[in-house]
């Protein structure tokens, strides 16, 4: 079994992933992972629609797995699989920001990790002076992550990147006095100095 990123938008599939999505023999992910690599994936091919991310061994052993950015970022975990990196929304949002990898750390912020022991994180390591890359879910609540930081008298930037790799990509900034406002779901949270 292969767990493949495949990029966070369309364009941003590597030329490793089209290959293999090219000869694989079954392809399982989501609706948004499948209508990414939906040209890649060759007739014959057997397509399964993801429903549930825990019962990823019940798939045949020659399943590709599709992860939408990188598996290794909040990815799609499967015992004995091997993993491909794809492009991530936290390497296009700090390539938009211009800030480098080495000064950030990554806290996750969506489905069971969707609880404010996630805004302390991400609070504490900007406290620290960290560049903080919150990975989110549409339920996340950057007012409430805002408050925190005031709290705490954290002072930074924020910026909340949505749509990363679309057409209509957006970067709003803010600060924890006036926190940017996410106008879609697809969005993370960049937090620091840059």
């Amino acid at each position: 079994m292969i767990v493949l990123g495949i990029g966070c938008a369309p364009d941003l599939i590597t030329m490793q992933a089209a290959k293999i999505i090219w000869n694989a023999k079954r392809v399982a992910g989501s609706e948004q992972a499948l209508a990414l690599a939906e040209e890649y994936i060759q007739e014959g091919c057997f397509t399964y629609v993801l429903k549930d991310y825990f019962k990823l061994e019940e798939f045949p052993s020659d399943t590709v797995i599709l992860n939408t950015g990188d598996p290794m970022l909040a990815g799609l975990r499967a015992e004995g699989a091997e993993y491909v990196p794809g492009i991530s929304s936290m390497q296009v949002a700090l390539a938009r920001l211009r800030i480098p990898l080495d000064t950030v750390s990554v806290v996750l912020a969506h489905g069971k990790d969707h609880t404010s022991r996630s805004i302390d994180n991400a609070v504490k390591e900007a406290k620290r002076g960290k560049n903080v890359f919150v990975v989110t879910d549409p339920k996340f609540d950057v007012n409430a992550l805002a408050q925190a930081l005031k709290a705490k008298k954290v002072d930074c930037m924020m910026a909340v990147c949505q749509d990363l790799g679309y057409d209509e990509e957006r970067i709003i900034l803010g600060t924890p006095d006036e926190p940017p406002v996410p106008t879609s779901n697809l969005f993370a949270v960049m937090l620091g100095s840059w």
